[in-house]
Parts: structure tokens; C-alpha cells; sequence
């Protein structure tokens, strides 16, 4: 007597294996948010010929670049930061009201350009504006 079992079917469904996700790399974007101040001294006005200084700071120690400072669109120089600030010394505003803009120029993409501006008078009687 032979005895034959019977097939036994299944359905057996290959999953294949995930594939591997890489894992999430942090990203910041390359220009970091900076902000400048711009200050000047003596403050408030000077008499023609006085020696103003003017002085740059940026809210970053870190950030790395020049200030360039102008007098509406004239050059009047330019100056390395060091720990996040940067002054020029100017004798010669003539008579007036001044529009002195300083442009954070930086070395490499952490930070973008970024510019502040004051108005500086010049005249006979600083202190009665």
C-alpha cells in the first residue's frame, strides 16, 4: 500500500530587503544672519576739521572681513574687522550733513554683505544742532 501525501501549496511572497537610507546630515545655510551698528565720535556733530572716528560693529566676533565706509558714494576708506568691530578716522567732512554708510565686506560665504548707516553733521556749532 502506497500513500501518497498531498502537495501542500502556500503562497509565499519574497519581501526584499529595505535599502538603507543614509542618514540626514544637518545643513545651515552658508550665509548666517549678521546685523552692523555704526557709531560715531565725537557723536552728535563736529566742527569742520575735528577728527571724527567712525566705528563699525557687527554682531558676529567671529566674521571675518573689511568695512568699507563711505560718505554718500565716496570712498572714504576701509578697515579690517577685529573682534567684530572696525574704525576709520576721517578729518577732513566738509560743511554739512553727512549720509556715512559702512558695507561689511566679508572673507569667504559664511556671512552675506551687510551695510548700516547714520547722518553726521559738520558744522559751526556741533552741540546746537
Amino acid at each position: 500500500l502506497s500513500t501518497a501525501l498531498p502537495k501542500a501549496s502556500c503562497n509565499v511572497k519574497e519581501t526584499p530587503s529595505p535599502t538603507p537610507t543614509p542618514s540626514a546630515t544637518p545643513t545651515t545655510s552658508p550665509d548666517a544672519e549678521l546685523t552692523m551698528t555704526l557709531g560715531a565720535s565725537p557723536s552728535g556733530g563736529a566742527t569742520p576739521g575735528t577728527p571724527v572716528t567712525f566705528t563699525a560693529t557687527v554682531s558676529s566676533a567671529t566674521a571675518t572681513g573689511t568695512i568699507q565706509f563711505k560718505d554718500g558714494s565716496q570712498v572714504l576708506g576701509s578697515s579690517q574687522v577685529v573682534a567684530g568691530s572696525a574704525s576709520l578716522q576721517v578729518a577732513n567732512l566738509s560743511m554739512g550733513q553727512h549720509t556715512i554708510t559702512a558695507t561689511f565686506i566679508p572673507n569667504d560665504d559664511e556671512f552675506d554683505s551687510v551695510d548700516a548707516t547714520i547722518k553726521y553733521l559738520i558744522t559751526n556749532n556741533p552741540n546746537n544742532n
